[in-house]
């Protein structure tokens, strides 16, 4: 989906308020934060646990289907992904990059990670699960 803004003004606010950046021709393009002084925004959740995913993605098939079936191209055995687990289940997931030096941002002096193709099941959503996994990411 394509998100434009052509209102410059709007463009600096969202910029300056959320992080927000865009390509000259208005299209949004990535959000960005300074994490120097990142403190956790979420609080844990009785029984989910989270981190990064050791096992065989192709087990990841079924889960990251039942969100976007497209995205699976995205996850190979190299890909690092970090996941919200519930009885040892991943039930949430995202890829996260620490060096991600393809995005718009990226520089030689300034260290830039990505987290992208997020998604949880749809019989574990609306408990924060989600958001949990994005800020520990």
């Amino acid at each position: 989906m394509k998100h434009e803004i052509t209102d410059e003004n709007r463009m600096r606010e969202l910029t300056r308020d959320r992080g927000w950046l865009f390509h000259e021709d208005g299209e949004f393009a990535e959000m960005s934060i300074d994490t120097g002084g990142y403190t956790e925004k979420t609080h844990p959740i009785p029984g989910v646990t989270f981190g990064r995913y050791t096992g065989d993605v192709e087990k990841l098939r079924g889960l990251v289907g039942a969100v976007e079936e497209g995205w699976f191209k995205y996850f190979s055995s190299d890909s690092e992904i970090f996941c919200g687990f519930v009885d040892g289940e991943p039930v949430s997931f995202c890829l996260i990059d620490e060096n991600a030096d393809d995005c718009i941002l990226a520089r030689p002096d300034l260290k830039v990670g990505s987290i992208g193709c997020v998604g949880t099941h749809p019989k574990h959503r609306k408990r924060g699960i989600g958001l949990r996994m994005v800020d520990l990411a």
